[in-house]
């Protein structure tokens, strides 16, 4: 009696192996998992995990400046909230006021106002890397309480662009203000991701991570708890985008074998 050869039985299951390999490598909608917020230290805060794609400083107008091996682009436009000085607040909350995308191209950030901390009180100086100083006393700011009175209440948001369908990204946001009795805190979102919140009195930041399913991914920034304080404001120093698209897990790995075999023998066989 003629035993069933061996490729009859292991041929479909392997093939089925090879479209689990190619379903492994395609890319699904993933929002981005924020990690919990950090204490800044200095410029070991910047995480330098996979590629580094682009880096800005919130404050619209100011110069490149690079902490470590990690430049800081300036984005291209200089507008203050509302396109008025600070104090003369007449419409808060109704922007963004402006949209500043950075030399790269990379980053986008929308937003109500802008300037340097010294424009809102005096810096305290949070490492001994004086560049490192400069990039985190710049800050972008959003959807302003005024005597506890909140105006609009759209929140800031930042675009990452140019980004490559399958690929993780690291995305780093830095909330800083060195005025003890500016109490507000800023939430960070994405549709469909969980948060984090950052108190930018005690000078935080914080991680996130992505699969990109489209060229480009965004997230919002805005008041944590509005209304809560005399005069709040959301507030962004700084954002981080970084390319860490790793090898395969060894799961994934595993499949990728099974498939590749099941597909030699399944050649094999039709060879014969």
């Amino acid at each position: 009696m003629r035993m069933p050869s061996f490729n009859r039985f292991a041929g479909p299951w392997l093939a089925a192996g090879a479209l689990l390999a190619v379903s492994a490598g395609a890319a699904y909608a993933t929002p981005i998992t924020w990690g919990t917020a950090q204490t800044m230290a200095g410029v070991q805060d910047i995480n330098t995990s996979g590629t580094i794609l682009d880096a800005v400083q919130a404050e619209n107008g100011s110069s490149a400046v690079t902490v470590a091996t990690t430049n800081f682009n300036g984005a291209p436009v200089n507008i203050n909230f509302a396109g008025s000085a600070y104090g003369a607040i007449t419409n808060p909350g109704t922007g963004p006021f402006f949209t500043a995308t950075t030399p790269n191209g990379y980053i986008t950030i929308n937003a109500d106002g802008s300037g340097p901390t010294t424009n809102f009180g005096t810096f305290k100086p949070s490492s001994t890397n004086t560049n490192y100083n400069t990039v985190v006393s710049t800050l972008a700011f959003d959807s302003a309480t005024v005597n506890k009175v909140t105006f609009g209440g759209d929140p800031g948001s930042v675009v990452l662009n140019k980004l490559t369908i399958g690929d993780r990204y690291q995305v780093e946001v830095w909330s800083y203000f060195d005025v003890p009795t500016q109490n507000s805190s800023t939430i960070f979102s994405s549709s469909g991701g969980n948060s984090v919140v950052l108190v930018p009195s005690k000078g935080q930041y914080a991680l996130g991570t992505f699969t990109a399913a489209a060229t480009t991914e965004s997230f919002s920034w805005g008041l944590a708890t509005p209304g809560q304080n005399a005069n709040e404001f959301p507030l962004l120093n700084d954002v981080v985008l970084s390319n860490i698209t790793a090898t395969p897990e060894p799961a994934s790995i595993g499949i990728l074998a099974i498939g590749g075999a099941g597909l030699l023998l399944l050649r094999r066989k039709r060879t014969k």
